[in-house]
């Protein structure tokens, strides 16, 4: 695939590619640069949709978004048609669900007569039990969770992942081999962020968080740092954008630490 053109690839799925979660379009676009021929069979979406940022921050989102994922593989099978004559099918983040249905689809082709590529961006298993914790680990859910990213990753001829931790991690939690394996980073929208010269330090300095409030990043840690700076460096203040999971907790960590130097503008807001 790395040297050769793709004769024509088949983007699958019901990916959010938004301004939040830009990583599914870079891949898109990576992979149509190397494509003579391009179709996207994905779900369509209502005018007004707004991407579900908390998909994976509760039992009860969980459960909207298993509604969701239903609705979006009926959709998903009515376009059945499109991805016929296809050698390569990429199915975006999350590939889990979406996988299935395009194997149930493309029963009727030999294995040998296209490649699988998905993207793993997150973890299922280790984001639902162990950074999250909205699953015990010996619980049936967990369980189920093991069973579906293990059979998702083996079935796939090619994983992107975003890390080489992350790398080491499925290799060690489902055997898989290190050639199937590619850590592609996150990336950017370089349309949006783009290389500018710093600016002068003049008055207050200010350091910039801007997200979506999930346990990897570390909002408690940033709070508790801008409590330290205010005492030693009180000419530098945090600037907070977004909203989230963590956002409940670190609201009520910055009110016990008192803390006054942090703006936070408690919204959702696109990068563009």
């Amino acid at each position: 695939m790395r040297q050769q053109t793709i004769r024509r690839l088949c983007v699958f799925g019901s990916y959010d590619d938004s301004a939040l979660y830009s990583r599914n379009r870079k891949l898109i676009d990576a992979l149509t640069a190397c494509s003579a021929d391009v179709v996207e069979v994905r779900v369509e979406r209502q005018e007004g949709h707004k991407s579900n940022h908390g998909r994976l921050s509760s039992l009860g989102n969980l459960g909207r978004t298993a509604v969701r994922q239903i609705q979006s593989m009926v959709s998903l099978f009515r376009q059945r048609e499109r991805i016929k004559g296809s050698d390569v099918y990429f199915v975006p983040y999350p590939a889990y669900l979406d996988l299935l249905l395009l194997q149930c689809l493309l029963w009727r082709r030999s294995r040998s007569e296209y490649r699988l590529v998905i993207d793993a961006f997150l973890c299922l298993h280790d984001t639902l039990v162990n950074d999250r914790r909205m699953l015990p680990a010996n619980g049936i859910l967990a369980r189920m969770a093991y069973w579906l990213e293990r059979r998702t990753l083996r079935a796939a001829d090619l994983v992107f992942i975003d890390t080489e931790q992350q790398e080491s991690l499925l290799q060690g939690t489902y055997h898989l081999e290190s050639e199937r394996l590619a850590a592609v980073p996150v990336g950017i929208d370089e349309s949006v962020w783009r290389p500018c010269p710093p600016k002068p330090l003049s008055g207050r300095f200010r350091v910039l968080f801007w997200g979506t409030f999930i346990p990897l990043h570390g909002i408690e840690t940033i709070v508790r740092a801008a409590a330290l700076l205010e005492v030693t460096e009180p000419d530098i203040g945090i600037e907070l954008v977004g909203d989230g999971q963590t956002a409940g907790a670190a609201a009520e960590l910055i009110a016990e630490l008192r803390i006054g130097s942090i703006i936070w503008h408690r919204t959702l807001l696109p990068a563009a």
